[in-house]
C-alpha cells in the first residue's frame, strides 16, 4: 500500500476494477457495434460490389464490365462476362449470408452449433 501527499492509503490490487453492471454495457456496445459493422459490411459487399458485377448499367457496372471483359478475362484466360458474373454472384451471396449471419446471431435464431459457425465465418 502507498500513501499520497494528502494522507490517504492507496492499495492496489490484482482485481479489476470494473463492476459487473460496467462489463455488461461494454458487451452491449460491442455486440451493437458488430451488428453496425457487420450490417454496413453486408449492404456495401452485397449490393454495391457484386450488384455493380451483375448488372452493366451505371456509372460502376459500366467500368465493371468494360474492366473484365478487356482486362481481368484475357489475364486469367476466361471470358470476361463469364467472369464478371460468376464473381458478382459470389460477392451478392457473400454479402447476404453475412447480413443473415449477423442479424441471425444478433436475434438469437441459431443453435449453439450453428452460432459458433456463423461467429468463426461472420
Amino acid at each position: 500500500c502507498r500513501r499520497s501527499s494528502i494522507g490517504s492509503s492507496r492499495c492496489s490490487s490484482s482485481k479489476s476494477s470494473l463492476n459487473p453492471t460496467a462489463m455488461v454495457t461494454i458487451f452491449a456496445i460491442a455486440e451493437y457495434l458488430t451488428i453496425f459493422l457487420g450490417t454496413v459490411l453486408g449492404l456495401v459487399q452485397g449490393c454495391f460490389g457484386g450488384f455493380a458485377k451483375l448488372v452493366p448499367c451505371g456509372l460502376m457496372g459500366v467500368k465493371m464490365s468494360k474492366g473484365f471483359t478487356r482486362v481481368y478475362g484475357p489475364f486469367l484466360g476466361f471470358p470476361g462476362t463469364f467472369l464478371r458474373i460468376i464473381i458478382g454472384l459470389g460477392e451478392t451471396s457473400a454479402g447476404i449470408c453475412i447480413m443473415l449471419g449477423v442479424w441471425g446471431d444478433a436475434l438469437d435464431l441459431f443453435d449453439e452449433d450453428c452460432r459458433n459457425l456463423v461467429r468463426a465465418l461472420c
